[in-house]
């Protein structure tokens, strides 16, 4: 391979993991927010401490579909879409406009659509979160229109075995 090309080919991958670093500061500054509304971690009851397990162990897919291209999402990640996008939050963009402004815009994005019914239509947001379960993985109307427009799945792989940040307590 001749130095232009090979020059090509780093920058490229420099230029792909940078955009996957930024998307994954975002995931986890929504993440880390939504933990602290919806699971915060209680040692007290057993039930509480399982819902922070699991609801933690989720991460991107409270939001997003699992196995699918992070465009598309869930019914509630497309009724959060309505209000506030991971683009908009990557850490320099937090770190320009300040962690507690961020904090403030996620929880408020958060708070207006807990009162939206979930896809079944029997639930509300707000209520299934308090009840400790997650929303369902089937897509919501922005993301179905975007399966019919062709995007599909597969192009960003899950992130099973990204735990580097696990509790040891847990």
């Amino acid at each position: 391979m001749n130095l232009s090309k090979r020059a090509l080919a780093v920058f490229a991958s420099a230029t792909l993991l940078f955009a996957l670093v930024a998307a994954a500061d975002a995931s986890k500054i929504f993440n880390d927010f939504w933990l602290d509304v919806y699971a915060p971690k209680l040692k007290e009851p057993e039930e509480a401490k399982e819902w922070y397990k699991t609801a933690k162990k989720a991460k991107c897919y409270v939001c997003h579909i699992k196995g699918k291209t992070k465009k598309l999402c869930n019914a509630y990640g497309d009724e959060m879409a309505q209000y506030i996008l991971d683009k908009d939050f990557k850490k320099e963009m937090v770190e320009e406009m300040g962690e507690d402004v961020a904090k403030e815009k996620i929880i408020s994005a958060f708070k207006k659509v807990e009162p939206v019914k979930t896809i079944t239509g029997e639930t509300t947001y707000g209520e299934l979160f308090e009840s400790k379960q997650l929303p369902s993985e089937e897509p919501g109307q922005r993301s179905k229109d975007l399966i019919a427009a062709g995007v599909t799945g597969g192009e960003e792989e899950d992130e099973e075995g990204d735990d580097e940040d696990e509790d040891e307590d847990e």
